[in-house]
């Protein structure tokens, strides 16, 4: 069985794939009684969109079908300074090892930045 651990847009059937819908944290569409299985965070192109609290995930972490967080990282190519990334970042990947949930990663340029939040 082939896995896609990461869609926007689920596909329609006869797709013979286990499905992983992302939702952007920000997007007032998400449905958190939805059925399938999904991802959420606060992606780094979108981190001076909203004011970033941690407690923002916590209304999907009782969800049985949350199964990562993410897409969630850091984007040096991106306009949002790089210590305001890394810090929400941080409070993501913490909020997901807590939970003991695996995170989707976007990383552009910044691999060294991403390491040294693991090792912390």
């Amino acid at each position: 069985m082939l896995v896609d651990i990461h869609t926007h847009q689920l596909k329609s059937e006869g797709f013979e794939a286990i499905q992983i819908l992302n939702y952007f944290i920000q997007d007032e569409s998400i449905d958190p009684n939805a059925k399938e299985l999904f991802s959420v965070g606060l992606h780094p192109w979108h981190a001076d969109l909203i004011d970033w609290i941690p407690e923002k995930l916590s209304i999907f972490l009782t969800k049985p079908n949350l199964v990562a967080i993410g897409e969630i990282g850091i984007d040096k190519l991106n306009s949002t300074p790089l210590p305001h990334q890394i810090a929400i970042f941080k409070d993501q990947a913490q909020i997901a090892h807590k939970q003991g949930l695996p995170i989707i990663i976007h990383c552009v340029k910044a691999y060294s930045e991403i390491l040294a939040v693991k090792k912390k």
